[in-house]
């Protein structure tokens, strides 16, 4: 084992082309494999997605920001819809005389622009 090894080492010092052309070889499969991945060439298109993907990163918090805060007033404003409701129902009562007790909001709401109230 060990004369192997002895005559790997001497055929090293003797070839180290060899060794050199093996690594270039190597490192330049790495990076046809990595070039064939990677669609984007130039540095400009690179620096334009890398600050795209930032700007879409900003933005998305801020849509998750917002989203949380309208489910956190989604009961203020349902509140403020039924008063909404409730008000119109009240003037088309007035205009029409009689209650509306059968009607859903949405048929009042109807009465209440048909109304032009």
């Amino acid at each position: 084992m060990t004369q192997t090894f002895k005559n790997i080492g001497k055929w090293l010092k003797e070839n180290p082309w060899a060794i050199i052309v093996a690594l270039a070889g190597v490192f330049s499969a790495y990076l046809v494999y990595k070039r064939k991945d990677n669609k984007i060439s130039s540095l400009e298109d690179a620096v334009a997605v890398q600050s795209t993907k930032r700007k879409i990163a900003a933005v998305e918090a801020k849509a998750e920001v917002l989203k949380q805060q309208a489910d956190a007033k989604a009961p203020e404003v349902a509140e403020l819809d039924r008063k909404i409701a409730d008000s119109k129902r009240r003037v088309v009562e007035i205009h029409e005389g009689q209650r509306l007790e059968g009607m859903d909001d949405d048929e009042v709401a109807r009465m209440f622009s048909d109304a032009r109230l």
